[in-house]
């Protein structure tokens, strides 16, 4: 039971960066052995490649929470931050599984084929610094990373169902994990497209705001809700008790 409710974990978490020692694997960080078949392209010509990641749609933030609490494999912060900077670099994000510091956790999980440099991708990094802790060990005025699938490296552009765009100075609570074996892991996005969300334009600090304002979501097809009533409890532990 604890490798399947693993395997869909990593699934679902795909994002997360790896963070491997690099002089055990190697990267070229330019289109590692032109691995895309780029070559042919004209100098202004892009290769466009669109990946549909299966996601898992959550019904309730509450679910959303405790599908990663329950793993026991991974961290979660929930954390109101600003987006400060973007940067975009060849990944391997199945590398972070190989760290012997994973054996604790993953007994001795290891797939060969992760190794091979088709699973190198541009990811797109956002530097985020955290205002605002609701959950997690984090603290505010850290600064952190937030890695996605997805984005543009010379004539490589790789576009994913599951990206959520974020901007240099968005104001969003975030839904991060990371693996508990790299504690400076940069973070993913849990369930990607239903957790980010806007926090209110001069809304100052969350107890200055009623309880029933809702966010916006930072993807217009999100169903799920979150309010800053949502906030608070998560903040002190009743959140969906």
């Amino acid at each position: 039971m604890r490798k399947l409710l693993f395997a869909i974990v990593i699934f679902a978490l795909f994002s997360l960066v790896a963070c491997a020692d690099s002089s055990s694997t190697p990267m070229d960080p330019v289109n590692p052995d032109n691995i895309f078949g780029t070559e042919d392209l004209a100098e202004d010509e892009v290769l466009t490649i669109s990946v549909h990641a299966d996601e898992i749609v959550f019904d309730s933030i509450e679910e959303m929470l405790h599908f990663v609490e329950i793993s026991g494999i991974f961290r979660i912060e929930v954390v109101r931050v600003e987006i400060l900077d973007e940067r975009t670099e060849w990944h391997n994000p199945a590398l972070v599984f190989q760290h012997e510091e994973a054996l604790p956790y993953l007994s001795s999980y290891h797939d060969p084929a992760l190794d091979d440099l088709e699973n190198f991708k541009p990811y797109t990094f956002h530097r985020i610094q955290v205002l605002e802790v609701f959950k997690g060990e984090v603290e505010a005025g850290d600064i952190l990373e937030v890695t996605q699938m997805g984005g543009q490296i010379d004539n490589v552009r790789l576009e994913s169902t599951s990206f959520v765009p974020l901007s240099v100075g968005d104001d969003l609570v975030l839904f991060l994990t990371s693996p508990l074996w790299i504690p400076a892991s940069p973070r993913g996005i849990i369930g990607s497209t239903q957790a980010a969300y806007r926090f209110p334009a001069s809304g100052g600090e969350l107890m200055a705001l009623s309880a029933d304002v809702a966010l916006e979501s930072v993807n217009p097809t999100n169903e799920l809700t979150l309010t800053i009533g949502d906030l608070r409890q998560i903040a002190d532990g009743t959140f969906g008790r």
